[in-house]
């Protein structure tokens, strides 16, 4: 076969694409031909406006590029006058039509958009005015920069986190769109769905995409524009919709841009500090490289000069240009597009489709514009002037007149009046409109005054985002001048030469018929780009770069003048391609329209005879459009890549060890020959060609092993060995007991001698092959392919490399026929052995230091041609290489340190699990030890794919959970499926489940619903205490109430007490709600599309034992009571929404609104202010719920938006607050006829958005309003005063909250001063008026202040502060005060003094002044004292116990918690008095009020506990029916049973400043007797609780199953003395707070191990901040703690498991398999182990039903592993136990035997000599055992070894290895024949097993041996052993001498056996 001779390719009919096939079904409409001509100065100004050329009108326009984004083909865009059309592989995808717009598409093409990364809440929407959302911008606008960063942060870590959470970063992307210019402005339509609008200033001509993002355009250059002395540029760059096109700048010095070296452009050209410079008008495009991603060049002409320019482009963003990017946030893209004008844009054209609102995405258009961005100017150019006051600008374009606005004239949304455009829409630009346009994008005509008098920002705004360097220039001829249109350029050969990177570019100049040759580099000296002319080839017509001969880089396909196509690929180098005439058909493309079918396909009329070919166009990838000389076209595909990865493997090895010349000659014959097998995908077929074309390079014939041969024969069984079928299935099991093999290939024979020279470069080649087959040895899979390539290299070893051959003849013996002789041991090429990646690899863990040349030659091997560049041949083996170094790693002397360094490894080499599957046994092994190394305790910074690898999921779980686990949504767990004793439901069951979510409105809502049972089951155990507190707080139930039998009262008399009971028992209902709300606490995940229904209050009760129902009477309970209650109850009914879920937006709160407004849907709407979700209620809706003025909806709105901005200071919200709040108005007397409990929740509502940021303005106001002097006097209009004037401390207790410093300033001195007088009231007048009447009421004020400066000073430890607060210790002075106010200032005093709180008696006693502690400790039981000093007794002490609860709030501490108790009873007992005179009255109220206090104490301290003795003594109280108990009483009992259960018993509450002062609201110590009472506290604050709320309890999941588990753990503690404590808990339980806790340890033997480090590790904190759930992996041998308690069942203590399971291991044949205990291992497995592979394992494989004994054999195998991998843990391991047993069935003749036993020698190897040195962890003093059992490694080897024992005693095997051993290779013995056709592959097995040396040794060692016993049996001792009988030690110590000198001098495959050395012993002693 001649090297000239061509490649014959098939060319086929050219496609038509959808474009065409679109304008044929749907022509034009043409104008009417009746009307006048036009002339030709219409013509010319109408073409020049259109911008399309020479050709004004054509009938459709197109281009081409390859499809992207997964799409396969070409994406093809094809446009007429108004329409766009855009196909993806021939197939139609989208249109778009332009006619209303009235203007014509000028051009189109695809590119890549830049969509900014966005910074915004993550679930909710931006921080405009549209939604309540906070940003960084609006927060606490008021707050001096100083104050914003308080020394100490008032919220909790999870308020924190949760807070860090709402923003969510989202990276910069690049989306793919088509863009679309019509004549004044553009859209880009994008494949992700969003759209924009951009104006342009010019007309289009041409466009083209570039790298990375955006679009070159091309104007439409007037030729009168050249004449002028300065024209604008003609390029032009649009890389943002959003901002003018920028001209491209003209620059020198582009530095980088290759190789991940970012490209460098002069500083002075970003930094404005010159004026940029631009390419001329005159500069027209020729061409542009596509975006490949290698060279970034366009080329241009200018015709004047007759030049090419070569130009380099690169991108480069200004970082210090204000950039208007709408990306940035959502906010941002309501703007207008960037405008030229500066002034406002006219009312009516605010609505243009084209301008702001028309720019946004799709999906934010249903948001209306925020008011606070009015579209006056860009903000890109907020200093430009107008238009019109720019020098000579034309009054065609006004003040008013935008590029946005131009745009839009012609849009078809464009909502312009007509009377605007009374002729008509304008239609075009004048030449002044566009050159002022122009001119002031250009920003450049300025004197040189102004250039240095500075950069203004709008000169910034012209600098380009593509710069160009021009790199060179090419002179033309006139004739290519004049002909530059045709000119082609294509880019092409982009690799590593060896010395640098980089590519060729080919200029072809069709008019004088050259292709001109230059070469792209990047200078090492100066890292520029460089441009050098190469070569020049005459009588070329047209080149086109495709890819053709190599998958990554670009060849180059010309067509020469004789019309003969030719591929150049590397250097240069021609491969002819000759296209065949009888396959192709050709299709015209330049027809009419009408000679199309409706299918698009032309008819074979048109299709002429064969032409000649005269250009190439339209190149996509592999294939090119022929174009010939009648104009017709046809398709070529030249796509000439091997379809075979592996034959894609081949090839590039060969490029790496072969010589240029030698590879471009195989890859050019195996081309041809593949060509000649139509380029058949079968991997046979490619290797066949491959072989062929390599070794007929050297004149050596080839033949095919994957043939059967031709021959005929009468034995039928030869005839099938020989069929294809055979081949086929020459690997069955069964065929190879049965049909004997296939006889191997002959050897290969060369036509001529071969030379030294020619013998060394096969040599290399067969280095290379052979090291690609042991690289393909380390996979499995690929083992077939790598039999197939055997037989190459053993051939080709056998040809040139007698030795070599030899030992490759043990590993593959079906590869080649017979044995090589006539080696000369003297030469030491002949005597070169192959290398062995098994032992190379194996070597480096058993010797570090040893160096393998293996190893080291892939590492450091030179690329010999580099015609496929810089490539990695050798990937595998070299990853592999450093993994095992790694294991081996000297320098690191722990082995646990070199696992996980090895695992870190593979993790970065992305290697996973599946990918050791594919490897061989003892290859996969250290891997997978060094694994379970790791694997109990894994570092805690490891990457994610990490903890996988290792098998340690547990740690990676929680970071991939999205959402609350503890709701299923009906799904079950994994292990519920898997259990086979769980009944099944029958149909009735169903039935009803089907009912019930098909008719939600039948289903009676109770509100305390928990669907968490698998939480709470194991929670809180099997008891009813969930149940129990469920029924206690159920409101719509009808309760039961026996009543107390009185015989003595008459039926009047009695109906009148069964309604004073249906009225206690009311007050107690509508107390109901508000412990309800903290019971049912975030227990919903999700909601419905339908109504959310609000469970009703049920006041009617049923008497017993009447059994009659009673309700009351109507006016019995007042409207207020049952309004607050209502309020209450749909409070509770929102909190039960989860925070944490963000299906809630505006239509959905929308949606759930009453036709009337309720107090019920005022509650709902404050409850989802509490949760968060209120952020999402859009402005007009709040509106709409403010404006009716309905006073609870007004409390409820404002608190919500406050509280779902706690802290922020939204300033939106703020204006809300401040409509409703007088104070905050700048005139307070306005009356606003605002409701004065509205005004209190706005002020409170301050406090809160305020929260902790010492605003002054804010904590002025709110310090006022404490002493608001219209609330003085009461009256009607003020009944509310006292709940306004605490409103107002609580509110500056928030914004002042703990921000009292020690060394305070002058406005904290004023403050405190103030407050000092708020509280002791105001000291006697100077004055000498003595009726001064005083500012305000002491009465009102002192409290409120009281807490308004406990909260300020809180946790200041500031004495001196708290000595304001003092307490009276004497009568007199307590006779003077309300004890009440005792109450408070002892709150208010520890609140100051926070650190000296202590959980001790003496300190709670220690709050009472000595006097009156005693006074109150030595009375007698019935000793009378004074009413004060008992008042105040009470008083005191249950504020310290308030203030102790505070502290130790969600804690649960057994010290606080006993005295709490003990106080509980000391006021239950106290308030049992029943006296009916006044002052005991007033005690015994003073004792309830005390009692109800200490009942909230006693729920704080014990929140989420779900304590049983406090509950005991809560459902107590609840149970007090029958007596005269208050409301306030009630509303403190449901409370703290709510507290006792928060949440499900999943949250708990914090002790941070926020969460106090938020328990101080909620909790304040006010209990009214009734439930309309709200004169002296605002019922609403009663639900503030939420926002203390904190998450902690720790739930453990098992991360299989996903159930919640029982687990005990350790953790460290944090203690208030600093010491660091330790504690035992079981999970789930609840955790201290996080500011304290340590760490978390899991150590228990069920689980695998693992430590949270929370004070050290980020991480950690992080993931139990996000999620507080534990996922732990239980070991498979355990059941859980729920299932096993006491660890009774597990598989250790299991009865009648089987003592022989390790026996079974190693010798499954001496299983006894009638007592096979397979019975319950199905059972065992269910309960153990929740794997899969377990399952179906078990049910699979260790089945008793074994038929054979063999069967039978393989169960009871199949059993012992499962249990072992079971036990053991260590599921990945099964698959090697059944690799093992399929070593010991496997026929010695299957083709991959070979492989299979040595895997299993070095398996053998490292677990009987390596693991337990290197691995086990002896060293480290922690021993494990192996995951594969040594025995069970040795077993199968021992299994395999008897096999062979029985071969070598065959007679025909003793001829056959004597033959071997005396070099007689010719002889028959040592062949195959038809008595005995294994005998070749008997002997390589044996030879390879025992390591036996290569032939050519043995006769040279017998005669060493038989010298040396000769020397030494003739000389006497003790130099011999002459004369004694020790020639048996002597015959003992030259066998020892044989031994090691063989090992010493080649170890190929291992050391030689002393059982084959005997053998061979024996052979030499009988010959």
């Amino acid at each position: 076969m001649q090297s000239d001779e061509p490649i014959f390719l098939n060319a086929y009919n050219a496609h038509v694409s959808s474009g065409p096939r679109f304008f044929q079904r749907n022509p034009r409409r043409t104008t009417d031909t009746s009307q006048k001509p036009e002339s030709e100065l219409l013509k010319s100004i109408r073409a020049a406006l259109h911008g399309s050329g020479k050709d004004p009108d054509p009938p459709f326009r197109s281009t081409t590029s390859p499809a992207v984004d997964g799409f396969h083909g070409e994406e093809d865009l094809t446009w007429n006058e108004y329409t766009v059309v855009q196909s993806l592989g021939g197939v139609l995808r989208q249109s778009w039509d332009f006619t209303e717009e009235g203007q014509r598409v000028q051009y189109a093409c695809s590119g890549w958009l830049l969509t900014e990364g966005t910074v915004h809440p993550s679930g909710h929407g931006s921080g405009s005015a549209a939604r309540y959302t906070s940003n960084e911008e609006d927060s606490l606008p008021f707050a001096p920069p100083s104050e914003q960063k308080p020394e100490r942060d008032p919220f909790n870590p999870f308020f924190r986190a949760r807070k860090a959470r709402m923003k969510m970063v989202e990276p910069p992307t690049y989306a793919r769109g088509v863009f679309i210019f019509l004549r004044s402005f553009g859209k880009v339509f994008l494949t992700n769905g969003l759209e924009y609008t951009f104006s342009l200033p010019f007309i289009v001509h041409r466009a083209w995409p570039l790298v990375p993002h955006g679009v070159l355009v091309e104007r439409v250059v007037v030729p009168a524009e050249l004449d002028e002395s300065n024209p604008l540029p003609s390029l032009y760059s649009l890389t943002n919709p959003f901002q003018e096109p920028r001209p491209i700048g003209l620059t020198e010095g582009i530095k980088g841009g290759y190789e991940k070296m970012p490209a460098e452009v002069p500083a002075h050209e970003l930094d404005g500090s010159r004026m940029s410079r631009n390419l001329r008008a005159e500069a027209q495009i020729v061409w542009i490289a596509p975006g490949k991603g290698t060279d970034d060049i366009f080329v241009t002409t200018d015709s004047s000069k007759k030049k090419l320019f070569f130009w380099r482009y690169v991108y480069k963003c200004p970082k210090d240009i204000p950039v208007a990017c709408p990306a940035t946030s959502k906010r941002r893209m309501n703007r207008r597009g960037p405008s030229l004008s500066g002034d406002r844009i006219h009312p009516q054209m605010r609505m243009t489709s084209h301008s702001g609102k028309d720019m946004v995405a799709r999906s934010d258009r249903i948001r209306e514009p925020s008011p606070e961005f009015e579209p006056t100017q860009a903000p890109e150019f907020p200093d430009m002037p107008p238009l019109s006051a720019l020098p000579g600008m034309a009054p065609t374009l006004s003040s008013t007149t935008t590029l946005a606005s131009l745009a839009s004239a012609g849009s078809v949304n464009s909502q312009w009046p007509p009377s605007a455009f009374p002729h008509g829409r304008r239609s075009s630009l004048t030449r002044n409109d566009l050159s002022s346009t122009m001119d002031r994008m250009k920003l450049g005509r300025r004197s040189e005054a102004q250039v240095h008098a500075g950069m203004s920002i709008t000169d910034q705004a012209s600098i380009p985002y593509y710069w160009a360097e021009r790199l060179y220039e090419h002179e033309l001829t006139s004739d290519d001048s004049e002909a530059w249109t045709k000119i082609t350029i294509s880019i092409f050969d982009h690799r590593f030469d060896g010395k640098k990177t980089k590519s060729l570019l080919a200029l072809c100049l069709p008019a004088s018929k050259k292709l001109e040759f230059f070469s792209l580099y990047l200078s090492p000296e100066d890292h520029k780009l460089k441009m050098q002319h190469v070569t020049t080839k005459s009588s070329v017509l047209s080149a086109v770069s495709i890819k053709a001969t190599r998958r990554d880089i670009w060849d180059l396909l010309v067509l020469k003048r004789d019309s003969k196509l030719t591929i150049m690929t590397f250097d240069l180098l021609e491969i002819p391609v000759q296209v065949n005439p009888e396959a192709s058909e050709v299709s015209i493309a330049d027809v009419s329209m009408r000679s199309f079918h409706d299918d698009g396909d032309l008819p074979m009329t048109l299709i002429p005879n064969r032409p000649k070919i005269v250009a190439l166009c339209d190149p996509l990838v592999s294939t090119v459009s022929l174009v010939y000389e009648d104009g017709s076209k046809s398709r070529l595909s030249v796509a000439l890549v091997p379809s075979d990865e592996v034959m894609c493997r081949i090839l590039q090895v060969l490029s790496v060890y072969c010589k240029s010349d030698d590879f471009f000659n195989i890859q050019n014959r195996f081309l041809r020959l593949w060509c000649d097998k139509h380029k058949s995908s079968l991997p046979a077929v490619q290797f066949d060609c491959f072989a062929e074309a390599l070794l007929g390079n050297w004149g050596i014939s080839w033949h095919s092993t994957e043939k059967p041969d031709e021959g005929s024969s009468s034995s039928p069984w030869v005839s099938l060995t020989s069929s294809p079928s055979h081949f086929r299935l020459r690997d069955d099991t069964a065929l190879l007991n049965i049909i004997p093999p296939s006889k191997p290939p002959a050897r290969l024979s060369a036509s001529r001698e071969l030379s030294r020279t020619d013998k060394i470069s096969l040599h290399i080649i067969l280095t290379g092959l052979h090291i690609l087959g042991e690289e393909m040895r380390l996979a499995v899979h690929t083992h077939e392919p790598l039999l197939r390539l055997s037989t190459l290299t053993l051939r080709l070893a056998q040809l040139i490399r007698p030795a070599f051959s030899d030992l490759l003849k043990r590993l593959y013996p079906s590869s080649a026929d017979g044995w090589i002789t006539g080696v000369d041991m003297t030469s030491k090429d002949e005597v070169m052995l192959p290398l062995d990646v098994s032992s190379a690899l194996y070597s480096r863990l058993a010797q570090p230091e040893h160096k393998s040349s293996l190893l080291e030659a892939t590492a450091n091997r030179q690329n010999s041609s580099h015609a496929l560049g810089r490539i990695d041949t050798h990937a595998t083996l070299r990853e592999l290489t450093q993994l095992f170094t790694t294991l081996s790693d000297i320098k690191q002397n722990d082995g646990r340190k070199r696992a996980e360094a090895a695992v870190l490894m593979l993790t970065q080499h992305h290697i996973g699990l599946d990918y050791l599957s594919l490897l061989p046994l003892s290859i996969s092994a250290p891997l997978r030890e060094a694994a379970r190394t790791c694997q109990l305790g894994p570092p805690p910074d490891w990457p994610v794919n990490a903890y996988e690898f290792v098998g340690r999921t547990d740690l990676t779980e929680s970071g991939k959970i999205s959402g609350d686990l503890l709701f299923n949504d009906g799904y079950r767990s994994v292990k519920d499926h898997l259990k086979t004793g769980v009944p099944r439901k029958t149909f009735r069951g169903l039935f009803e489940e089907a009912h019930r979510a098909v008719h939600h409105g039948d289903e009676t809502v109770t509100g305390v619903e928990l669907e968490m049972t698998d939480f709470t089951d194991v929670r809180f155990g099997h008891d009813r205490r969930m149940q129990e507190v469920a029924r206690m707080l159920r409101s719509s139930n009808i309760p039961s109430i026996r009543m107390i039998d009185r015989p003595d009262l008459n039926e009047h008399e009695f109906a009148k007490e069964q309604q004073m009971q249906v009225l206690r028992t009311a007050e107690r209902t509508l107390a109901l709600p508000i412990g309800r709300a903290m019971f049912t606490f975030a227990t919903v995940p999700s909601v419905t599309r339908e109504m959310y229904t609000v469970p009703k209050i049920e006041l009617t009760i049923r008497l017993q034992p009447q059994n009659i129902c009673i309700g009351p009477e109507p006016g019995k309970m007042p409207a207020d009571a049952l309004h607050w209650a209502e309020f209450h109850n749909g409070v509770a009914a929102a909190l039960r929404i989860s925070p944490a879920m963000g299906a809630i937006d505006s239509s959905w709160i929308s949606f759930n609104r009453p036709a009337d407004l309720t107090a019920e849907h005022a509650g709902f709407l404050f409850g989802l202010g509490l949760t968060g979700h209120l952020k999402e209620m859009l402005t007009w809706h709040t509106f709409g719920y403010l404006t009716p003025k309905h006073e609870l909806t007004s409390i409820g709105v404002l608190l919500g938006l406050a509280a779902a901005n706690i802290g922020n200071g939204n300033k939106h919200v703020t204006k809300l607050l401040a409509v409703h709040t007088p104070a905050l108005l700048p005139s307070p007397d306005v009356d606003l006829n605002v409701p004065l409990t509205t005004q209190a929740a706005g002020l409170v509502g301050v406090g809160l958005l305020y929260m902790g940021s010492k605003n002054r303005r804010m904590a002025e106001v709110a310090l006022h309003q404490i002493s608001r002097p219209d609330l003085l006097q009461p009256d009607l209009s003020t009944e509310n005063r006292e709940a306004y004037t605490m409103a107002a401390a609580l509110s500056f207790g928030m914004i002042m909250l703990g921000r009292g410093a020690a060394t305070t300033s002058p406005a904290d001195v004023a403050l405190l001063s103030r407050l000092r007088v708020l509280i002791h009231g105001e000291g006697p007048s100077t004055l000498q008026n003595k009726s001064s009447k005083k500012s305000f009421d002491v009465n009102l004020a002192s409290p409120a202040a009281t807490m308004a400066l406990g909260l300020m000073y809180l946790k200041t430890e500031r004495q001196d502060v708290a000595d304001i607060l003092t307490i009276p210790d004497s009568v007199t002075a307590l006779n003077h005060i309300q004890p009440n106010f005792l109450l408070v200032r002892t709150i208010a005093r520890n609140l100051i003094m926070w650190d000296r709180i202590k959980p001790t008696r003496e300190w709670l006693l220690g709050q009472v002044p000595p006097p009156i502690m005693k006074i109150m400790s030595t009375r007698l039981p019935y000793q009378v004292v004074d009413d004060a000093i008992e008042l105040a007794y009470y008083h005191i002490t249950s504020g310290a116990v308030f203030a102790l609860a505070l502290k130790y709030a969600g804690t649960a501490s057994h010290e606080a918690y006993a005295i709490i108790t003990e106080f509980y009873e000391f006021f239950r007992r106290s308030s049992l008095q029943t006296s009916p005179a006044f002052d005991h009255r007033i005690k015994r109220a003073a004792t309830r009020d005390g009692l109800s206090l200490v009942t909230l104490s006693m729920g704080i301290v014990m929140v989420g506990t779900g304590e049983i003795s406090c509950l005991k003594r809560l459902r107590l109280a609840h149970g007090m029916y029958n007596q005269p108990i208050r409301y306030g009483s009630h509303m403190a009992t449901h409370m703290a049973i709510g507290l006792l259960f928060l949440g499900g018993g999943r949250f708990s509450l914090g002790n941070s400043d926020a969460s106090v002062a938020c328990m101080i609201a909620a909790f304040y110590p006010h209990f009214p007797a009734l439930s309309s009472d709200n004169r002296a506290y605002l019922p609403a604050l009663r639900h503030l609780w939420v926002l203390a709320v904190e998450p902690r309890c720790l739930i453990a999941r098992d991360v299989d199953t996903k159930e919640v588990v029982y687990l005990p753990m350790k953790i460290r503690v944090k203690e208030e003395n600093g010491a660091v404590g330790g504690a035992h808990l079981i999970a789930p339980t609840l955790i201290p707070g996080l500011d304290r806790l340590q760490s978390i340890k899991v150590d228990t033997p069920r689980y695998w191990p693992f430590l949270l480090d929370i004070a050290n590790n980020p991480r950690h904190m992080a993931g139990l901040l996000q999620q507080q759930t534990l996922f732990v992996k239980r070991r498979t041998m355990f059941l859980s703690y729920l299932e096993d308690p006491k660890g009774s069942r597990s598989l250790f203590v299991r009865s009648g498991m089987s003592t022989g399971d390790a026996a079974k291991l190693d010798f499954p044949q001496l299983t006894d398999t009638a007592a096979h205990p397979a019975s319950d291992v199905q059972h065992y497995i269910t309960s153990h182990s929740n794997d899969v592979s377990f399952i179906a394992f078990a049910d699979r494989f260790s089945r008793a039903d074994g038929v054979t004994e063999d069967e039978k054999i393989f169960n009871a195998f199949c059993h012992a592993a499962l249990l072992d991998c079971i036990i053991q843990d260590k599921p990945q391991m099964l698959s090697s136990y059944l690799a093992l047993y399929r070593t010991r069935l496997m026929s010695p003749r299957s083709r991959y035997f070979q492989l299979v036993q040595q895997d299993l020698l070095r398996l053998e190897d490292f677990y009987g000599k390596l693991f337990e040195r290197r691995f086990s962890g002896r060293a480290e003093n922690i021993t494990r055992p192996a995951l594969l059992r040594e025995n069970s490694v040795s077993g199968a080897l021992l299994a395999v070894d008897k096999k062979l024992r029985a071969v070598a005693e065959k007679p025909e095997f003793q001829r056959a290895l004597r033959a071997y051993v005396e070099n007689q290779f010719f002889s028959d013995d040592i062949h195959d024949n038809a008595e005995h056709p294994d005998v070749e592959r008997s002997i390589s097995w044996y030879l390879q097993r025992h390591a036996v040396p290569y032939a050519p040794y043995f006769p040279v060692l017998r005669e060493l041996a038989m010298e040396t016993l000769a020397k030494f049996s003739q000389k006497v001792p003790p130099e011999g052993t002459m004369g004694t009988r020790k020639i048996g030690e002597l015959e003992q110590g030259v066998k020892l001498v044989l031994h090691a000198s063989v090992t010493g001098l080649v170890r190929p495959f291992g050391s030689w056996s002393i059982e084959s050395l005997n053998e061979i012993l024996r052979i030499w002693q009988s010959s």
